[in-house]
């Protein structure tokens, strides 16, 4: 357990428990994890600390440690196997990325009794205006130790000093709609949503950090391209038109790169299951070609065609007009008769199985 106090309380017991600083020196943590926060979500924090990578709980129980001074991207830049097996357990392919990085001064101290007897350890962890404390015990003084629990009680208490640089991993918000809404207002707070999601895989795409951007980035291209085919008749003709002209070009620029993913992802994946085959240079063929293919992506997305593109789909979400047919009809009105013409074409072609 850590202790988080003020400069005051420290003093105070620095001088109640005759603290003797043995020494202080410059450290930083710097934490990773994917994307979307795997290891987070799941209880677990990376860091490199000094010469060392570990693993631990958010409670700071260490699962798993090496020596390894240079940064990590990937379960199989780790050494060790039980170490790598652990992580990839947790990531499979997904990349690691720096999620951020805590410096502090780490000092170490000797609580002494009256007998000037080292009855448990102090570490002091000072950064900002933050000073964190970690008691450790020392065997046969169970007694100081409870006190000094006792006369820290009322701080703050953390589990670990990760706990000083997370965010709290939350659901991400869904939009809200209403009742009244009209079709062009609902439709476009989902479609301006999708777009957001989008856009925010663009900088990790074009930086080929890991395939889950381009992924994630095609799975709100879908669902924009659904949207705008199910309700099309919000949108002026020329409009929609314009819309699926665009997306679709988006969709065939990257189809190539996500296939390529998909076949190295495979062809790993087959490779550790048949480890008595070594697919390695089909595997560094697949990836000379996807970041080949990537750099081709970069383009596009830097290109004027790309940023043509944005800016039309953000003028039509932007335009106050009602310029479909349907545009003023009540949301859920347009939807219930969406969702009854689909359901009779489902009942229709799934009699036919019978057939």
């Amino acid at each position: 357990m850590l202790f988080v106090v003020n400069t005051d309380v420290f003093d105070d017991f620095l001088i109640t428990f005759k603290l003797k600083l043995l020494k202080t020196v410059e450290a930083k943590y710097t934490f990773y994890d994917t994307h979307f926060d795997e290891l987070l979500k799941n209880g677990y924090c990376l860091a490199h600390f000094g010469d060392f990578l570990e693993l631990k709980t958010l409670d700071s129980k260490l699962i798993a440690k090496e020596k390894k001074t240079d940064g990590v991207k990937f379960f199989w830049d780790v050494h060790d196997k039980k170490f790598r097996e652990t992580l990839e357990n947790f990531i499979e392919y997904r990349a690691l990325l720096k999620k951020a990085t805590l410096s502090f001064k780490d000092s170490s101290y000797l609580a002494q009794n009256d007998y000037n007897k080292g009855v448990f350890r102090v570490s002091q962890y000072k950064f900002d205006e933050n000073i964190v404390i970690c008691l450790e015990p020392i065997k046969g003084y169970n007694t100081d130790l409870l006190r000094a629990n006792d006369f820290l009680n009322q701080s703050q208490k953390l589990h670990s000093l990760f706990d000083m640089v997370k965010k709290e991993v939350k659901p991400k918000n869904r939009v809200k709609l209403t009742r009244e809404m009209s079709s062009k207002d609902a439709i476009k707070v989902l479609l301006s949503d999708i777009y957001k999601d989008m856009r925010e895989q663009e900088a990790g795409l074009i930086a080929n950090i890991d395939s889950e951007f381009l992924h994630y980035y095609r799975v709100n291209l879908r669902k924009a391209r659904a949207l705008l085919s199910q309700f099309k008749t919000v949108f002026a003709k020329d409009e929609i038109a314009h819309l699926q002209q665009g997306l679709s070009k988006v969709g065939k620029t990257t189809n190539q790169a996500r296939d390529l993913d998909v076949y190295w992802l495979k062809v790993r994946e087959y490779q550790e299951e048949k480890q008595n085959i070594d697919l390695s240079a089909f595997l560094n063929y697949l990836k000379q070609n996807s970041d080949k293919e990537y750099v081709g992506l970069a383009k596009f997305f830097k290109s004027n065609e790309y940023n043509n593109i944005c800016i039309y789909y953000e003028d039509v979400l932007q335009d106050e007009r009602a310029n479909g047919i349907s545009a003023n009809v009540n949301i859920v009105d347009l939807a219930s008769k969406k969702l009854k013409k689909l359901y009779k074409k489902l009942i229709i072609d799934g009699s036919l199985l019978h057939k």
